[in-house]
């Protein structure tokens, strides 16, 4: 974990090309010499600090593959996340990773950034289909107490993501090993749900049920519950 302090918080987390700069160029490098870092980052801010962790997620998202914004003030600069974004999602090649937002509800900070922040979520949602996507209404919380709950929140989602990538790697693996074994093409299906590759999931829960028809050693009833369980997830039924 790595923090920035600032001698003018405000001016710095606006004049964001300038942190930026800072950050990739010279914080990143020192601590890349000294430690073994994952190759994709987790930015996390609050207010200022949520709008500098937006923009770099959008315009370094290999870099920056996870964001999570609390209390964002979308504001500065005459607006221009909004640009930024929209420009972001034009270009062909793929956000990815993921982007957790919440606001609170209390008080005049974060009722002031609300309509902001629901303009940014509008965006996301009607643009993106690449990364994943969670936002949170943060109802009795107001903006110096969003933080203790939404980084808790923030972070169990972009982590829980990762989890699943695991759990698909592992599986894949299992079924080079065992690749008649049903259960394994389900878990593989439930990790690909989850992490929104729903065409992907389908198609493996189907290998699933026609493995599980093949398999003689369980029951008939016990087949029957599970072939219920696989079409529940998968919809059909």
């Amino acid at each position: 974990m790595v923090g920035v302090f600032h001698e003018n918080r405000d001016q710095e987390l606006q004049e964001k090309n300038k942190l930026y700069d800072f950050i990739t160029n010279e914080v990143l490098p020192v601590i890349t010499d000294k430690y073994s870092l994952k190759k994709e980052i987790t930015i996390v801010g609050h207010s200022f600090g949520a709008y500098f962790a937006t923009f770099c997620f959008l315009i370094n998202n290999e870099l920056f593959n996870n964001c999570i914004a609390i209390s964002p003030a979308y504001w500065p600069n005459n607006e221009d996340i909004y640009a930024i974004a929209e420009l972001r999602f034009e270009k062909q090649d793929k956000l990815s990773g993921n982007f957790y937002l919440a606001i609170g509800d209390k008080r005049w900070d974060d009722i002031s950034l609300r309509e902001g922040v629901f303009k940014f979520k509008s965006i996301i949602e009607s643009k993106n289909n690449s990364f994943g996507f969670q936002f949170n209404d943060l109802i009795g919380f107001n903006h110096n107490s969003s933080p203790t709950v939404g980084f808790g929140l923030g972070l169990n989602y972009c982590f829980d993501q990762w989890e699943w990538e695991s759990v698909l790697e592992d599986q894949n693996n299992r079924i080079n090993s065992f690749p008649d074994f049903w259960r394994h093409y389900e878990l593989k299906a439930d990790a690909l749900k989850y992490l929104n590759r729903t065409s992907e999931a389908i198609e493996i829960y189907k290998i699933t049920i026609e493995k599980l028809n093949l398999d003689k050693e369980i029951s008939s009833s016990e087949r029957l519950l599970c072939l219920k369980r696989i079409e529940n997830k998968m919809g059909t039924r």
